[in-house]
């Protein structure tokens, strides 16, 4: 598979990061928006691709080690890696996100 080096705009419903490669969108896991990595491409869906982090260029200040020792492996844990009042931010950035996306709200309460 081939290798991007990918700039983290958002967090997306899922977890997963949405960046941005010249072949067009990306999903990558285990990220945090801000995040600068080096990642492979996992797969293709659509008009999209997967990929996971290889390295961390310019890691958020909000990443932490999870404290699972199966984080990232058994999939129940995709957000352990951010410090848990971020966490609160990002899936509120992301339900509101779906209320004004898919929801078509274009009057969204304060959460």
């Amino acid at each position: 598979m081939s290798e991007l080096t990918l700039s983290v705009d958002k967090l997306v419903h899922g977890g997963l990061g949405l960046a941005h490669a010249d072949a067009g969108v990306v999903f990558v896991s285990d990220v945090i928006p801000g995040e600068v990595v080096r990642a492979e491409v996992t797969g293709k869906r659509a008009r999209c691709d997967f990929a996971k982090p290889l390295e961390f260029l310019s890691p958020s200040p909000d990443r932490r080690a999870p404290f699972c020792p199966l984080a990232g492996t058994c999939g129940g844990c995709d957000w352990q890696h951010i410090a848990c009042a971020r966490q609160v931010s990002l899936k509120k950035e992301i339900f509101l996100d779906c209320l004004k996306r898919q929801g078509k709200l274009t009057d969204v309460p304060d959460v």
